[in-house]
This record gives structure tokens, sequence and C-alpha cells, in this order.
């Protein structure tokens, strides 16, 4: 998933800086939400009016299901914000993986 998703990224750079958009991977690493853990990959894209921000998060789950997931924010704050609600959700019922 890792894998498709920087792929996928790499694909649609080019189109985006035709544009004016400059986008970056910014960090990519695991994340644990409760006490589950995602990989995830950051992606920051920057125009003249302004920055977004996006977390692409995901784990393998089944054989050949993944569960995967997407932030995304226009102000830094309310990104932290969003990123902070999903760390603060905890598992319920079985565990997952």
């Amino acid at each position: 998933m890792r894998t498709s998703l920087v792929e996928n990224f790499e694909r649609q750079r080019a189109y985006y800086e035709s544009n004016g958009i400059v986008m970056a991977i910014t960090k990519e690493g695991v994340w644990t939400v409760g006490s589950i853990e995602f990989t995830y990959v950051d992606q920051e894209s920057t125009t003249g009016s302004g920055q977004s921000r996006y977390r692409f998060f995901f784990r393998p789950h089944d054989d050949g299901f993944w569960l995967y997931g997407k932030i995304a924010g226009h102000k830094r704050r309310a990104y932290e914000d969003a990123l902070e609600i999903v760390e603060g959700l905890k598992p319920t019922g079985e565990s997952i993986g």
C-alpha cells in the first residue's frame, strides 16, 4: 500500500507542478491509534493561496484487505486537531490484526 501511494503521488506530481502546485512527501512512519499501529505517509501541497496537509494511513487486515484512512487540512492547527482526534480513538471489541 505504501509503495502504491508513493508511486501514485510521483505520477501526479508533474501534473500538479504544471498547474503551479508544489507537492512533497514530508514524513513517513508508524502511527499508533489506540493500540493499533498504522503505516503512514504525510503529504503537503503548496499553492499561491496556501498549504494543504494530508496524512494517508493504512494497515493490512485479514488476507488481502486493508484499513485505510486519509486526514486532510488546509490550516495547520485544524490539521493537527484532526490528528489528535484520531489518535484519541480507542478500539473496541476484538483486536484488529
